[in-house]
């Protein structure tokens, strides 16, 4: 015990306080929103600043997805064991684990920056693309997989209707029941506050989740829903946009398999009028950090004005690109910008370490692979804080002694130069500097007079050739700057 109460003592200096001896207990209390939702607004701020559609989505929408759809699987899970259970065959995209709230914002936002991205290159579909457009796909893709939803088959199978069943005028107001419940609970009430509310877009919303799907469950009928506000252009888009979202969330687990897939392929050219297609970076294997190097180098070199990167994986990145993109840039531009970041990176940390340098009785050393990272002025540059780092303030000056040495020696001629000069650590640096400053010019320039230079910059041209006649053999140690 005596040597717990030691243990404390030590971690714990004499000017810690505390109090009575008892540690103030902190009052645990739960965040204001869910993690996610905190992250995904400081997202929207960066990518999307001042933008009131994706800012009503985080403030609104964000947190009841996270609250009600975070545990709940979209895909793989429980969803696969009842299919099995059921004797069905499972498709192997359906079988990897996917939340419903990591479906919905894996569509959702790679497809609102595609968009952004056609509208910027002015495809013709996207003159129509406006905030109300953008509003009712974002809520539609919500609730597009309405049917998974929890017990929402049951609410339908209780009415007498099954979920295989297509929209018609019997199902019409069940489904509205289910899409009223779930806007509520979703917080897309709010969000479509600028539009009316719900019940003002309620069949428009109907539509395009519906229509999201494309092997069943479609409604085009659209006798069975008379209040549809939307322009039919407007309107056809928002259900595309909300298919791509889809497409990308379900089918997309690689960069290959999103530039490859024939329905992913075929959305986009509907989108971008031919204009666009999907490409990628792949890394073939993972190194660790090396691969992170890798991967930011290929998206430097790979992305421009034609070329946008749009979704990201372990193994690479998908861009979306114009048909005006020139060639994409081969391997050896990404491995010469992959050596170009490393060096970026690793001299960043040097400037802040200072790893490899040292002083010692004849002067500051480096090691050699500094000229790996720094050019020449650079580096000089450098020098400073590799003097700074090892002759501190608070380091007990020399420059007394050896301005002694230069009279006792009669080195320099007191009537040409004055030895009377304070006894300040700064001189020190300063010599150590100038010293370091011409080891340095001179692995990399023999041929220039660096001494000459200095005094000049001092405006001490005048003493050149005395302080020339100091003598400079280095095999007795110290510095040669006196």
């Amino acid at each position: 015990m005596a040597n717990s109460e030691t243990k404390i003592e030590e971690d714990y200096p004499p000017s810690f306080d505390l109090g009575n001896g008892t540690a103030e207990e902190e009052e645990i209390s739960l965040a204001l929103e869910p993690l996610f939702s905190a992250l995904l607004r400081d997202v929207v701020a960066k990518q999307w600043p001042d933008d009131e559609v994706m800012t009503d989505f985080v403030e609104h929408v964000a947190g009841p997805v996270s609250d009600h759809l975070g545990h709940f699987g979209a895909k793989g899970g429980q969803f696969v064991e009842g299919r099995r259970a059921q004797g069905l065959k499972v498709e192997e995209r359906y079988i990897p684990d996917q939340t419903m709230r990591s479906h919905l914002i894996n569509g959702l936002f790679p497809v609102l920056h595609l968009a952004k991205t056609l509208q910027a290159w002015s495809a013709p579909q996207f003159r129509a693309y406006d905030d109300t457009v953008r509003r009712l796909f974002i809520a539609a893709y919500v609730l597009h997989d309405y049917l998974k939803l929890p017990h929402v088959e049951e609410q339908l199978e209780e009415a007498g209707f099954s979920h295989q069943d297509a929209i018609g005028p019997a199902q019409l107001e069940i489904t509205e029941q289910v899409f009223r419940q779930w806007c509520e609970t979703l917080g897309l009430g709010e969000f479509l506050t600028p539009l009316g509310g719900v019940e003002a877009v309620l069949h428009d919303l109907i539509y395009i989740a519906a229509n999201t799907q494309t092997r069943w469950g479609t409604l085009h009928n659209l006798s069975v829903l008379p209040h549809l506000t939307l322009h039919p252009v407007q309107r056809d888009l928002a259900e595309q946009l909300s298919r791509m979202a889809d497409y990308l969330a379900y089918i997309a687990r690689t960069p290959q398999e999103v530039a490859t897939n024939d329905s992913i392929r075929r959305e986009l050219a509907t989108l971008s009028n031919q204009t666009a297609r999907f490409t990628f970076h792949h890394l073939a294997d993972n190194r660790g950090v090396l691969s992170n190097f890798i991967h930011n180098a290929a998206l430097k070199v790979m992305s421009d004005e034609h070329r946008a990167p749009l979704l990201y994986a372990p193994s690479g990145v998908v861009y979306l690109e114009h048909k005006k993109a020139s060639a994409a840039p081969g391997v050896t531009d990404v491995a010469e910008m992959t050596i170009e970041r490393i060096q970026e990176a690793i001299a960043r940390r040097l400037r802040l370490s200072l790893d490899g340098t040292k002083r010692d009785g004849k002067g500051l050393k480096y090691a050699d692979y500094y000229w790996l990272f720094f050019d020449l002025p650079t580096f000089v540059e450098l020098g400073v804080s590799v003097v700074f780092k090892n002759v501190h303030e608070g380091k007990k000056p020399s420059s007394g002694k050896r301005y002694a040495k230069m009279q006792n020696k009669g080195w320099l001629d007191p009537a040409e130069v004055n030895l009377n000069l304070p006894d300040d650590v700064r001189a020190d640096q300063l010599a150590e500097w100038c010293y370091l400053a011409e080891k340095q010019i001179a692995e990399k320039l023999p041929e220039f007079d660096t001494q000459a230079f200095l005094l000049k910059a001092m405006d001490l041209q005048a003493i050149c050739d005395p302080f020339g006649s100091i003598p400079r053999d280095n095999r007795a140690g110290g510095v040669a700057y006196h």
